[in-house]
């Protein structure tokens, strides 16, 4: 948590016509991937409109790799903590304030979401994402995407858009190419790259896949819409209640 004179100190470095070079954004004291495999999201709303949304994980493929004698697999999220001069499995650069210490809990990507409307508080959206640290801007752009959508509201087509991902460390703007066996809006084309790239992000591109979104949507005329994961090749569809 930093206070809000430090937020607007940090607001104030971030600029629309240029991106820097990476240690300026590093504030505080820092030092210093593969895709995750082994996280899973459920979104789940009933028939009086009580939502669950929940990320559960192993942290990577087959967590730990110790099977207890009744079949439990047991995590490695000691990963998510920080160690000095040592990035995490996903990139990210070791911080202090992350160090292991007894009684701590590590920092977590995992951000599942639940969106009520300010006006009636009423359920508007349930939806969360597996992908390591690409988590945070997959929940993000689901979420910004949905509720910004002019005309009526679509959470499958919010899923169906390209994603990207920054993490400052390592210091590359990533972004989803198209693959033939799913659809072609799901990339970005190189005039929006080569615009980034003019600003100063040092890009490059990946294959759809290293995120997984899930999600539910209230409509305004009362129905309940799931959203699926097209990346996921056995989630093809989405269903309406």
């Amino acid at each position: 948590m930093i206070s809000r004179k430090e937020g607007e100190r940090r607001f104030r470095q971030i600029h629309d016509d240029r991106v820097e070079r990476w240690p300026y954004y590093m504030w505080g004291n820092h030092s210093g991937t593969t895709w995750d495999a082994g996280t899973s999201h459920i979104s789940v709303v009933d028939a009086n409109g009580m939502a669950v949304s929940m990320t559960t994980t192993n942290n990577l493929y087959f967590g730990s790799l110790v099977l207890t004698p009744d079949g439990i697999l047991l995590n490695n999220d000691m990963d998510d903590f920080s160690r000095p001069d040592t990035p995490n499995a996903f990139g990210y650069a070791p911080m202090p304030a992350n160090y292991i210490h007894s009684g701590k809990r590590p920092m977590s990507s995992m951000a599942p979401a639940i969106v009520e409307s300010l006006r009636t508080g009423e359920l508007e959206l349930v939806t969360g994402s597996a992908g390591g640290s690409r988590i945070i801007t997959a929940n993000i752009l689901s979420v910004i995407g949905y509720l910004t959508q002019r005309g009526e509201r679509d959470l499958q087509r919010v899923f169906d858009r390209p994603r990207w991902h920054h993490q400052l460390l390592p210091p590359e703007a990533i972004f989803e190419y198209p693959v033939p066996i799913l659809p072609r809006r799901i990339a970005y084309d190189n005039a929006t790259v080569g615009a980034l790239a003019q600003l100063g992000h040092n890009v490059s591109w990946i294959e759809p896949g290293h995120s997984a979104a899930q999600g539910i949507e209230l409509r305004t005329d009362g129905t309940m819409h799931a959203a699926a994961e097209l990346r996921q090749i056995t989630a093809r569809g989405a269903a309406i209640a």
